[in-house]
């Protein structure tokens, strides 16, 4: 047996798992902003992108995360207003309620859109 199966067996053993909150977001993401699955992965190895997610999903505040897409092709998520970086397109996510995202029934307690780029 090879280290890798072992380890990702001990993962999935302790309930370390893909956290299946991030896969519903990377996929409205990708989808949304029509891009590459690498982009999203990009973000989460992020380690200050990924706690900025993991922060909007595990705690009751902040309520509202922006996933924006820069000039440069990078998402960068922020939990802050003014969005001085919006000039392409992002995606944002509101939660229904102030309390932490769980991981049994991610899909339902936020809203998920697209941001416009142009004001009406």
């Amino acid at each position: 047996m090879d280290q890798a199966s072992t380890s990702a067996e001990a993962a999935a053993a302790a309930g370390n798992g893909p956290d299946p909150r991030l896969e519903l977001m990377g996929s409205f993401v990708i989808k949304s902003l029509k891009l590459k699955p690498e982009k999203w992965a990009r973000v989460i190895t992020v380690e200050e992108h990924k706690g900025i997610i993991k922060e909007f999903l595990d705690r009751s505040t902040p309520v509202v995360l922006i996933i924006i897409l820069t000039q440069a092709a990078q998402l960068v998520p922020t939990t802050t207003f003014p969005l001085t970086q919006l000039k392409s397109k992002g995606v944002f996510f509101i939660k229904k309620h102030p309390l932490p995202i769980p991981k049994e029934e991610c899909n339902n307690p936020y809203y998920m859109r697209r941001l416009a780029t142009r004001t009406i």
